[in-house]
Protein backbone atom coordinates (compact mmCIF):
# COMPACT_ATOMS: atom_id res chain seq x y z
CA UNK A 1 0.00 0.00 0.00
CA UNK A 2 1.68 3.24 -1.02
CA UNK A 3 1.68 5.40 1.99
CA UNK A 4 -0.23 8.92 1.99
CA UNK A 5 2.60 11.86 1.63
CA UNK A 6 1.11 14.03 -0.69
CA UNK A 7 -0.34 16.28 2.19
CA UNK A 8 3.06 16.27 3.94
CA UNK A 9 4.86 17.17 1.17
CA UNK A 10 4.54 20.38 -1.11
CA UNK A 11 5.50 20.58 -4.45
CA UNK A 12 9.06 21.68 -4.52
CA UNK A 13 11.78 22.10 -7.37
CA UNK A 14 12.79 18.43 -6.17
CA UNK A 15 9.85 17.53 -7.59
CA UNK A 16 10.00 19.47 -10.27
CA UNK A 17 13.41 18.25 -11.24
CA UNK A 18 12.26 14.70 -10.45
CA UNK A 19 9.61 15.19 -13.23
CA UNK A 20 12.10 16.17 -15.55
CA UNK A 21 14.17 13.08 -14.48
CA UNK A 22 11.55 10.81 -14.75
CA UNK A 23 11.49 9.07 -18.50
CA UNK A 24 15.29 9.25 -18.88
CA UNK A 25 17.36 6.13 -19.10
CA UNK A 26 19.75 5.36 -16.60
CA UNK A 27 23.44 6.68 -17.27
CA UNK A 28 26.04 8.80 -15.78
CA UNK A 29 24.27 11.25 -13.79
CA UNK A 30 20.71 9.24 -13.34
CA UNK A 31 20.46 5.88 -11.04
CA UNK A 32 16.97 4.14 -10.49
CA UNK A 33 16.91 2.29 -7.42
CA UNK A 34 13.71 -0.33 -6.38
CA UNK A 35 12.73 0.81 -2.84
CA UNK A 36 14.75 -0.85 0.37
CA UNK A 37 14.56 -0.19 3.86
CA UNK A 38 18.26 1.58 4.53
CA UNK A 39 19.33 -0.15 7.02
CA UNK A 40 22.27 -1.44 8.62
CA UNK A 41 20.64 -4.85 8.35
CA UNK A 42 20.48 -4.36 4.49
CA UNK A 43 24.12 -3.43 4.04
CA UNK A 44 24.52 -4.54 0.52
CA UNK A 45 22.14 -1.83 -0.45
CA UNK A 46 23.17 0.85 2.03
CA UNK A 47 26.67 0.39 0.70
CA UNK A 48 25.60 0.17 -2.79
CA UNK A 49 23.85 3.60 -1.78
CA UNK A 50 26.98 4.85 -0.65
CA UNK A 51 29.18 3.72 -3.57
CA UNK A 52 27.00 5.53 -6.11
CA UNK A 53 27.09 8.89 -4.25
CA UNK A 54 30.74 8.48 -3.85
CA UNK A 55 30.77 7.96 -7.67
CA UNK A 56 28.58 10.59 -8.73
CA UNK A 57 30.18 13.35 -6.76
CA UNK A 58 33.73 12.20 -8.84
CA UNK A 59 31.58 12.14 -12.12
CA UNK A 60 31.37 15.70 -14.35
CA UNK A 61 28.19 17.37 -13.17
CA UNK A 62 27.55 15.07 -10.35
CA UNK A 63 24.54 12.77 -10.64
CA UNK A 64 20.71 12.04 -9.07
CA UNK A 65 19.92 8.74 -7.64
CA UNK A 66 15.67 7.92 -7.71
CA UNK A 67 14.39 5.27 -5.42
CA UNK A 68 11.02 4.03 -6.46
CA UNK A 69 11.73 3.36 -9.70
CA UNK A 70 13.18 -0.22 -10.53
CA UNK A 71 16.01 -0.43 -13.31
CA UNK A 72 13.30 -1.70 -16.07
CA UNK A 73 12.13 1.74 -15.41
CA UNK A 74 8.12 0.65 -13.53
CA UNK A 75 7.65 3.32 -11.06
CA UNK A 76 7.43 1.08 -7.30
CA UNK A 77 6.13 3.42 -4.38
CA UNK A 78 8.01 4.04 -1.72
CA UNK A 79 6.33 2.74 1.48
CA UNK A 80 6.40 5.15 4.56
CA UNK A 81 8.88 2.10 6.70
CA UNK A 82 10.97 2.89 3.41
CA UNK A 83 10.42 6.68 3.65
CA UNK A 84 10.82 6.62 7.26
CA UNK A 85 14.66 4.87 6.86
CA UNK A 86 16.20 7.50 5.07
CA UNK A 87 17.22 9.57 7.99
CA UNK A 88 19.30 12.49 6.44
CA UNK A 89 21.96 12.52 9.32
CA UNK A 90 22.64 8.67 9.21
CA UNK A 91 22.70 8.65 5.72
CA UNK A 92 25.33 11.45 5.74
CA UNK A 93 26.97 9.74 8.46
CA UNK A 94 27.32 6.64 5.92
CA UNK A 95 28.66 8.74 3.83
CA UNK A 96 31.31 10.55 5.53
CA UNK A 97 32.18 7.71 7.43
CA UNK A 98 33.26 6.12 3.78
CA UNK A 99 34.02 9.29 1.26
CA UNK A 100 36.74 11.67 2.02
CA UNK A 101 36.45 14.68 1.65
CA UNK A 102 32.71 14.52 2.33
CA UNK A 103 30.90 14.39 -0.74
CA UNK A 104 27.89 17.26 -0.86
CA UNK A 105 24.30 15.75 -1.55
CA UNK A 106 20.60 16.25 -0.42
CA UNK A 107 17.69 14.09 0.18
CA UNK A 108 13.96 14.84 -0.76
CA UNK A 109 11.09 12.85 -0.33
CA UNK A 110 9.29 13.37 -3.59
CA UNK A 111 6.01 12.30 -5.49
CA UNK A 112 7.03 11.16 -9.05
CA UNK A 113 4.83 12.25 -12.12
CA UNK A 114 2.73 8.87 -11.80
CA UNK A 115 1.78 9.80 -8.28
CA UNK A 116 4.08 7.08 -6.40
CA UNK A 117 6.05 8.14 -3.56
CA UNK A 118 9.96 8.57 -3.77
CA UNK A 119 13.55 9.58 -2.58
CA UNK A 120 15.90 12.37 -4.81
CA UNK A 121 19.29 12.28 -3.39
CA UNK A 122 21.21 15.01 -5.19
CA UNK A 123 24.92 14.90 -5.48
CA UNK A 124 26.94 17.87 -6.33
CA UNK A 125 30.26 17.21 -8.23
CA UNK A 126 33.61 17.48 -6.32
CA UNK A 127 34.24 20.88 -5.41
CA UNK A 128 38.41 20.96 -5.77
CA UNK A 129 39.19 17.66 -4.49
CA UNK A 130 38.83 14.03 -5.84
CA UNK A 131 36.04 11.63 -3.33
CA UNK A 132 38.28 9.12 -2.11
CA UNK A 133 36.86 5.83 -0.64
CA UNK A 134 38.42 6.23 3.29
CA UNK A 135 37.77 2.19 4.78
CA UNK A 136 36.23 -1.05 3.19
CA UNK A 137 32.80 -2.19 4.16
CA UNK A 138 32.04 -5.59 3.20
CA UNK A 139 27.55 -6.95 2.51
CA UNK A 140 26.09 -9.40 4.70
CA UNK A 141 28.00 -12.14 2.43
CA UNK A 142 31.42 -10.97 3.51
CA UNK A 143 31.79 -9.76 0.11
CA UNK A 144 34.04 -6.33 -0.26
CA UNK A 145 31.45 -3.46 -1.60
CA UNK A 146 33.76 -0.83 -0.87
CA UNK A 147 37.51 -0.82 -0.58
CA UNK A 148 39.75 1.60 1.07
CA UNK A 149 42.05 4.19 -1.90
CA UNK A 150 39.54 3.55 -4.61
CA UNK A 151 37.94 6.40 -6.51
CA UNK A 152 34.62 5.28 -7.84
CA UNK A 153 32.71 6.80 -10.54
CA UNK A 154 30.25 6.39 -13.35
CA UNK A 155 32.40 5.72 -16.31
CA UNK A 156 32.42 7.78 -19.58
CA UNK A 157 33.59 4.79 -21.05
CA UNK A 158 31.76 2.15 -19.32
CA UNK A 159 28.36 1.46 -18.92
CA UNK A 160 25.86 3.15 -16.25
CA UNK A 161 26.89 1.60 -12.75
CA UNK A 162 29.04 3.00 -10.51
CA UNK A 163 32.53 1.28 -10.14
CA UNK A 164 36.20 2.03 -9.58
CA UNK A 165 37.78 4.08 -11.96
CA UNK A 166 39.61 1.50 -14.40
CA UNK A 167 40.28 2.90 -17.67
CA UNK A 168 42.97 5.41 -18.53
CA UNK A 169 40.31 8.44 -20.31
CA UNK A 170 38.44 7.83 -17.19
CA UNK A 171 41.31 8.68 -14.93
CA UNK A 172 42.97 11.60 -17.00
CA UNK A 173 39.24 13.01 -17.39
CA UNK A 174 38.90 13.20 -13.33
CA UNK A 175 42.63 14.78 -12.74
CA UNK A 176 42.17 17.11 -15.42
CA UNK A 177 38.83 18.56 -13.64
CA UNK A 178 40.75 18.34 -10.34
CA UNK A 179 43.23 20.39 -11.29
CA UNK A 180 41.01 23.02 -13.00
CA UNK A 181 39.19 23.14 -9.76
CA UNK A 182 42.12 23.21 -7.28
CA UNK A 183 43.22 26.17 -9.62
CA UNK A 184 46.58 24.75 -10.25
CA UNK A 185 46.67 25.16 -14.43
Amino acid sequence: MEPDIKNKIEISDYDALLAKLWNRPEGRGIDFKAPFILSKEQKKQMYGLVKDVLAMANTEGGGNIIIGKDNSGKAVACSQEVLDSFDVTKLHAQVKRYGRPEPKFSVSRVISPEGTAAILICVEEFEEHVIICAENAHDEFNKLVLQSGDIYIRSITGSASSERILSEQDMRSLIRRSILKSGYH
